[in-house]
């Protein structure tokens, strides 16, 4: 699902054992988390205190899938992790420096980053649009508004497409994000989606804001 995930089970410790230095370090370094349920892991010492870990720290993004459970009921709760922590990038190629440095620190959070840009000069045709579908199916999709984005035909093409072919869930919600890069008046297609401000700040500061807001944010 376009992720790289670490899995790990400690085979040398038994339930009376504490939990290592080393493996409590190794999950607050990272932010999101499949906890895997079983007659087993309900009883064990050590699975229970590494869960209180996970689940007692407020950056962390966890599913809970139960290994008793149907192969579908897993895949659904993977894929929806997955989708959150998936993020496309749509942007005017004069927005390059901006684009790759919100691209850098949501990786140093863990989301897998898709470059969702079209290049000058490429066909509009199904293939076009079938990617950008599928950028809204998959995960977020963070649309970066400035002067040159919006006076760019082909950028306001993506967004019509993004707002056409995203299938909005219960109460209007979109997996389509406007950004605010440059101080400037957010279009007409978008002005429903509440959008996230990046121009008024330290970008770097700004996207760390943005990497809470989409963990917590609805999804379609």
């Amino acid at each position: 699902m376009g992720h790289h995930p670490l899995m790990f089970f400690l085979k040398c410790m038994g339930d009376n054992s504490e939990l290592d230095d080393l493996i409590r370090r190794e999950i607050e370094a990272r932010e999101w988390f499949l906890l895997c349920e079983s007659e087993h892991s309900r009883v064990s010492r050590w699975v229970q205190r590494e869960v209180e870990i996970i689940t007692s720290r407020s950056k962390n993004v966890f599913a809970k899938v139960d290994l008793a459970g149907t192969a579908e009921s897993q895949l659904n709760t993977l894929r929806a992790l997955a989708k959150r922590a998936t993020v496309f990038i749509s942007y005017h190629h004069a927005d390059l420096a901006i684009a790759t440095e919100i691209a850098r620190v949501l990786r140093t959070h863990d989301f897998s980053v898709l470059d969702g840009h079209i290049d000058p000069g490429e066909t509009i045709d199904r293939a076009v649009r079938l990617r950008i579908k599928e950028a809204a199916d998959d995960g977020f999709v963070l649309i970066l508004l400035s002067a040159k984005s919006l006076a760019s035909e082909w950028v306001r093409f993506e967004i019509r497409e993004a707002i056409r072919l995203q299938a909005f869930g219960t109460g209007g919600i979109s997996n389509v994000i406007p950004v605010l890069i440059e101080d400037v008046r957010i279009p007409i297609e978008l002005a429903d989606i509440q959008a996230f401000d990046l121009s008024k700040g330290a970008i770097q500061e700004d996207v760390e804001r943005m990497v809470g807001y989409l963990k917590t944010r609805a999804m379609a």
